[in-house]
């Protein structure tokens, strides 16, 4: 689907944004230079959902009467949410944030197929550079490490997310 959308010749995405007028005609999304910016929107597209629902159950779970009692204090919308909101959903942000980079990490799967499974220098991420360590260099020692690399960030990452959530308990 993503190949079809970044199509150069006839991809959507190129020509909406050529009848905007900027000049996109022909431009290489799936190029090594430009892979990453093609990256974003799916990654967003990727995350939007599952932290949308994560977000909307924290604040769901925030007393009302805390608003109530900010709205006869006469709080506005930005100290409502800056001083009531944040604070009490700080555990779900981190909890996101943490997946969020644990997903960029092991962002395997887009760059591996929107690459042909042949990522360059400038497209690599640990899970791919790993695979191609492995399966085409046989470079069992440094894919290895590599893994061990990915469980390293991967751990430090939920620590860090253990201790955000301890922190407010």
């Amino acid at each position: 689907l993503w190949q079809q959308l970044y199509n150069p010749q006839i991809g959507p995405v190129n020509k909406i944004l050529t009848a905007l007028g900027a000049d996109y005609e022909g431009y290489a999304w799936l190029s090594s230079d430009h892979l990453y910016y093609a990256l974003i929107p799916m990654a967003v597209w990727a995350a939007a959902g599952f932290n949308m629902v994560l977000f909307l159950a924290a604040m769901q779970s925030v007393p009302q009467n805390l608003y109530e009692a900010a709205d006869i204090h006469g709080a506005g919308d930005w100290q409502k949410f800056r001083y009531i909101t944040l604070p009490l959903i700080r555990e779900t942000l981190a909890v996101a944030v943490v997946l969020m980079v644990i997903g960029g990490m092991k962002a395997f799967e887009a760059i591996w197929l929107l690459t042909n499974q042949q990522p360059t220098s400038e497209t690599h991420v640990v899970g791919t550079f790993m695979i191609r360590s492995l399966f085409v260099d046989q470079k069992i020692g440094q894919a290895a490490a590599l893994a061990c690399l990915l469980f390293a960030v991967v751990l430090v990452g939920s620590l860090f997310s253990s201790k955000i959530s301890g922190a407010s308990e």
